[in-house]
This record gives C-alpha cells, structure tokens and sequence, in this order.
C-alpha cells in the first residue's frame, strides 16, 4: 500500500514537473517581452528571452535588479508608477531604454498576479517601433504631398469617390474665388461648370470612370459669375483597384485664347 502511494505520489510530482516545464517553455519562447517583478522588493524576478533582446541584457545581469533600472524609466528612484502611483497600464505607449541606452517604444501592459502565495506584477512589452517608423515615413509622404498641392502654381481639387470636394489648393481658390471652406463636400459642377457645359461634364466623369484619363480646353466660372478659359486635366485616383476620389488641375489659358483670337481675326 505504502509502495503504492509512493509511486502515485512520485506520479503526480512528475506531472507537476511537466506542467511546471511546459508553462517556463511557454514564458520563455513568447514573442512579447515578458518580465516579473516581485511586488515587495519591487525587483525583477524572472524575465523571458525576448525581454532580454527588448532590454539588451542577459538573464543573469537582469535579474535582481530594480524595476527602474531594467526598465530605464524617468522619475524618483524605487517610486513605481503601479504599486505606488496606483495607475493603469493597459497597452500604453511607452518608451523603455535598453542597456546601450537606446529608446524603444513599445505597448506595455501592466497586470498583477499571484504565484506561490507571493504577489507580482507581470509587464508585457510588444516592440513597436517598425509601426512607428511606418507612421513617420507615411507622415512624411503625406506632408510632402500636401506641400506639392499647396505650393502648385495650377489650380488643384481633390474629390473624393462621391465625387465631392476635400482639399483645394490656394491657386484654385485665386482662380475660381472660392475658398476650400465654402466649396467643402460639395460637388464642383455647382460651382464651376456653365449649365450650357453640363453634357461635357457628365460624359466627361463618365470617362474618369472607366479609369481613363481626361484632358481638354473648355469654360468654367469664376465666383462673381464670369467665364474663365481652362486647361483641364482629370484623371481618377486608383488603389487597390478601385477608384477612391479624383484629381482635377486647371490652368488658366485666357492670354492664349486672346492671342488665338487676335491672330483669327488678323
């Protein structure tokens, strides 16, 4: 009988071993950054691989250390923004600071748990910084897109798929006499094109439709009503394969058209 429990209990001892082994593979093996800091000396107790890649350290220089001095984080020394401060970290952005005091941003998540009847804070921490440096590339492109607009000397609409209107630049609204502010969300044929030019307007989106390219010379009015001679350039904005607004240019032509009518009549 005696034997019995004895090899029940070596059993049950050896589960317990590969529970214990399965969850430390699991902890060690995760790609999120994962560190455990032991609430009551508020240093790190445990860490997994990827936390030592995210902090640049090794295992054995990271554990025992102060939280702060793994984490590099700003502020009084052993004052924990958790424990102390009693904030919420849930995927907060956060910059740490690794050993070569470099700063990463990162997600961080912050919860607290209990192991062996001892409390512990468990820090998650995702990389993000191929995210931001996306960001700050996509920034970048839409800052120099926007200037090109701006700074353009020809008059720029963008439409939307609707066909309605979300950015002019200021060569248009010195052209045509409207600002962006009273044209926004509008559809530009209000606006600008003479009732007699409707039919050329129409078959001419018809056209943008089809994906093709619209270029022609024609008319369209001014704020106070008067008629202004274009060069008119149009063509849909395509991604991912479909048409997600249009861009309209227009160049005022009206010094051209004086000179063509001055040589007709020669």
């Amino acid at each position: 009988m005696l034997e019995r429990l004895e090899e029940h209990s070596s059993a049950l001892e050896e589960k317990a071993d590969q529970r214990e082994a399965f969850s430390k593979s699991i902890f060690n093996n995760m790609q999120t950054g994962l560190v455990l800091i032991d609430c009551e000396t508020r240093r790190v107790s445990d860490l997994n691989n990827r936390a030592c890649q995210l902090f640049g350290r090794g295992k054995e220089d990271a554990l025992g250390r102060p939280c702060h001095e793994l984490f590099g984080a700003s502020g009084t020394a052993g004052q924990c923004p958790i424990l102390d401060n009693k904030e919420s970290l849930e995927s907060a952005e956060r910059y740490i600071r690794n050993k070569d005091n470099m700063l990463l941003p990162v997600v961080k998540n912050v919860s607290r748990i209990s192991l062996g009847g001892k409390e512990y804070l468990l820090e998650s921490f995702i990389d993000i910084s191929k995210r931001i440096a996306i960001q700050n590339e996509r920034d970048e492109q839409r800052i120099f897109y926007t200037q090109l607009v701006d700074k353009s000397p020809l008059a720029l609409a963008i439409l939307d798929k609707d066909r309605r209107v979300t950015n002019v630049n200021k060569s248009f609204e010195r052209l045509f006499g409207y600002t962006l502010d009273e044209i926004f969300g509008s559809d530009l044929w209000k606006y600008l094109v003479p009732s007699k030019l409707l039919d050329e307007y129409d078959s001419m989106y018809s056209r943008l439709d089809l994906g093709q390219t619209v270029q022609v010379d024609t008319k369209r009015k001014h704020k106070k009503g008067y008629s202004i001679p274009v060069s008119l350039l149009a063509y849909p904005i395509v991604i991912n394969d479909e048409i997600s607004g249009y861009y309209f240019s227009y160049r005022d032509v009206s010094e051209r058209k004086m000179f063509e009518m001055q040589l007709a009549h020669k």
